[in-house]
């Protein structure tokens, strides 16, 4: 899910005039999707000028800590139904046993980046939700299952490795 909006921005920055391919990575904070380090590498001008291109192709970019944050929305996948395991199949079943619920943004950037990181880090996420979700439950508050669509995507694309 993350990879073709990765290559969108890999893209704009590979036309920016710098000394160095500017990083790119995902980005640590929970708000972005991807950092890189352009800011360290153009004048204020090039970066205003680089933000306002991004913003037009549908992206929100800000500056923290020497990094450009970049976040975009990313479209529902296709639902393709199929058994998952692990803790992304507790999850699974308690969305579907309980439809109707909405897809938080920083749910889906969480889902999108542990995709992409592999090695498990999709079960890891979900062993953490499913604890929180147990516990919306039994407070009979309702549970995120607009993520089922992200879920499938996560689990194909982060290899449904089982944690270990």
């Amino acid at each position: 899910m993350l990879t073709p909006l990765r290559r969108e921005m890999r893209a704009l920055l590979d036309r920016t005039e710098v000394c160095r391919p500017p990083a790119l990575r995902r980005a640590l904070n929970p708000e972005a999707l991807l950092a890189t380090d352009l800011p360290s590498l153009v004048d204020a001008e090039k970066l205003a000028a680089f933000v306002r291109e991004t913003e037009a192709k549908g992206w929100r970019a800000w500056t923290e800590s020497g990094w450009l944050l970049l976040d975009h929305l990313v479209e529902a996948p296709e639902i393709r139904p199929r058994p998952l395991t692990g803790e992304a199949a507790c999850c699974l079943s308690l969305f579907l046993r309980h439809p109707g619920g909405d897809a938080p943004p920083a749910a889906v950037r969480a889902l999108v980046k542990a995709a992409e990181a592999g090695s498990g880090q999709v079960q890891r996420l979900c062993a953490g939700w499913h604890r929180d979700y147990a516990a919306r439950l039994r407070c009979h508050e309702p549970l995120p299952s607009g993520l089922t669509p992200y879920l499938y995507a996560a689990f194909d694309e982060g290899s449904g490795e089982e944690m270990g």
